[in-house]
């Protein structure tokens, strides 16, 4: 009997990942609940927005960089250009997305913060990442 073959998409992504702590599957739900969050915050007409009174800028910022900080904790390294990916694209999608929402105006100006704060989120997700598994291992 000839051995199964091996699927292509396994020879690109790899095996799958041990399962991973708990504490590690409670920080990707909790990653991807703010980026449903950030979602729903960005399609919702224009008299219901949640402001804080800050600059709308900061606020993106904000935003994006806590959902890219738990992407960035919660995933490893090959999965945090996924992250990026996502955050990014859903960044600008959810801009334009909002030339059809009322009370709503889309400007490039918020995609690209969005995206910066996310940049900088899942770079500081990492780090803490990797501070902390090193200090556990004690290296």
């Amino acid at each position: 009997m000839p051995a199964p073959s091996r699927s292509p998409v396994l020879e690109i992504i790899g095996p799958p990942p041990d399962r991973p702590a708990p504490m590690v599957r409670r920080v990707r739900l909790a990653a991807w609940a703010a980026t449903c969050l950030i979602g729903l915050a960005s399609v919702v007409p224009g008299d219901f927005e949640w402001r804080t009174g800050a600059p709308s800028e900061l606020e993106h910022f904000v935003a994006y960089a806590s959902a890219g900080g738990l992407f960035g904790f919660a995933y490893m390294r090959r999965w945090l250009v996924i992250a990026a990916a996502v955050l990014i694209s859903g960044a600008c999608a959810l801009e334009l997305v909002q030339i059809f929402v009322p009370g709503r105006t889309p400007r490039l100006l918020d995609a690209l913060v969005s995206s910066g704060g996310a940049l900088v989120g899942l770079a500081a997700g990492a780090y803490l990442r990797r501070t902390a598994t090193e200090a556990k291992r004690g290296d």
